[in-house]
């Protein structure tokens, strides 16, 4: 946190980068094999699909963890 002064910037910077097309090239790259052992999902598509879906969201709502990030930032420095 000390060195986190830049959040926003950052979070912005990467929010360009972290485009759905690219979340969803990252996720296909995933081995099957390590999202079929007692997945609650039918499929490794779904698997696939519900990654895909999580991390779009996080993306998505990324200020809400910046906001927390200078909270604790300013409370601890």
């Amino acid at each position: 946190l000390p060195r986190a002064a830049k959040l926003d910037e950052v979070n912005n910077e990467l929010r360009l980068i972290l485009t759905d097309k690219l979340i969803d090239s990252i996720v296909a790259l995933i081995p099957g094999e390590w999202l079929e052992p007692s997945s609650p999902f039918t499929s490794v598509t779904e698997h696939r699909q519900a990654y895909s879906t999580f991390l779009k969201t996080r993306v998505a709502h990324s200020e809400i963890f910046v906001k927390e990030a200078q909270h604790a930032r300013a409370t601890l420095i």
